[in-house]
């Protein structure tokens, strides 16, 4: 079931590739999954991250809307609000599936501001909150810290 919903967020990210202009779709991995990033605005990234590389059997998909406060120097920095869908598996206690939330801030850097020539590749990192109440997993919240790269089509 969790590789169809796996394959279900990617047919839909691949979906938005095909409608979205020129410059606003990125793709790449964002710490602990696959990701896809669409510009929505200026200011405005809307995010799915499919989390395939969790603690154990700990699996998500999220969505995340970044605002970017400040754009200066090849750089944006940007506060973060998210949602997601986690589960996990146990021989013990079986199956368990929790929506939690998040928040934080981050940067963004494009390479190009090193040398215009360069590919569209954007490297990131995050700080922020990210809470779930499993009943059988220890409670899931905490600070975490988060690296990304993307290519931008």
């Amino acid at each position: 079931m969790k590789i169809i919903s796996s394959l279900v967020v990617a047919t839909a990210l691949l979906t938005t590739t095909l409608s979205a202009k020129e410059g606003d779709f990125y793709a790449g991995l964002q710490w602990y999954g696959l990701s896809g990033k669409y510009d929505v605005t200026d200011q405005i990234t809307a995010q799915a991250i499919v989390g395939l590389w969790g603690y154990s059997s700990l699996k998500s998909i999220t969505g995340r809307v970044n605002y970017k406060f400040i754009q200066k120097n090849h750089t944006d920095f940007y506060a973060y609000g998210s949602l997601s869908s986690w589960s996990w598996s146990s021989s013990v206690y079986g199956d368990e599936t929790v929506f939690g939330f998040g928040a934080g801030v981050g940067a963004e850097y494009d390479i190009r501001g090193i040398n215009r020539n360069f590919i569209p590749l954007f490297i990131s990192a995050d700080i922020g909150v990210q809470v779930a109440s499993f009943d059988h997993y220890d409670n899931f919240a905490g600070l975490g810290i988060g690296l990304g790269v993307h290519y931008k089509f």
